[in-house]
């Protein structure tokens, strides 16, 4: 289970947005392990909670956190099978047997995110 929050999340890339377009396509036809059928709704539902965030109505964790502050210059984000790939290698992933428990090295000209939890 850890694998399939992870992943996305160290995989998911910007991708210029334009108001009221849809989002933007995958820049590949089958992702190589996060699986194709729950691919659409995950990041359509990561871009829906980022433009609540924009708009000052994302809420900040559990309930009684408040709002996330307004996000400004917020794009779009889409799947890059390339940013996976490279978060395979990162996590040396073994899930589900054995998730990390430590932050692997970023590969260079990205973004680390990692949360373990247990």
């Amino acid at each position: 289970m850890f694998y399939v929050h992870l992943l996305p999340l160290a995989v998911l890339s910007l991708s210029t947005a334009h108001k009221g377009r849809m989002s933007p396509p995958a820049d590949c036809n089958q992702p190589e392990r996060f699986p194709k059928d729950n691919l659409d709704a995950f990041v359509s539902e990561l871009n829906r909670r980022r433009k609540l965030m924009v708009e000052g109505n994302q809420q900040n964790g559990p309930q009684g956190n408040g709002n996330l502050p307004k996000g400004e210059n917020v794009r779009e984000m889409e799947w890059s099978c390339n940013l996976e790939k490279k978060a395979i290698a990162a996590l040396n992933l073994t899930c589900p047997t054995e998730c990390p428990t430590q932050s692997p090295n970023v590969p260079d000209g990205t973004t680390g995110f990692f949360y373990w939890y247990a």
